[in-house]
């Protein structure tokens, strides 16, 4: 894998941990403000962004093409 491809994975993975932390921070909010419909919405979403960032660091350490 050349420099410029590892480089684009782990700037997705950056993307990817702070949106993930992002939307947990949010949805903690909104479970202290009893709108726990809102919070369960956003855990998922902050779930898949984690599960992102898995696949490209598991993608970036491994050195795999898609």
């Amino acid at each position: 894998m050349d420099d410029l491809n590892e480089d684009s994975l782990w700037h997705g993975l950056e993307l990817a941990n702070q949106n993930a932390h992002t939307l947990l921070t949010v949805a903690e909010d909104a479970s202290r403000r009893h709108a726990f419909g809102v919070a369960v919405a956003l855990s998922i979403l902050s779930a898949e962004e984690a599960a992102k960032s898995l696949g490209l660091a598991t993608r970036a350490l491994s050195h795999q093409p898609d």
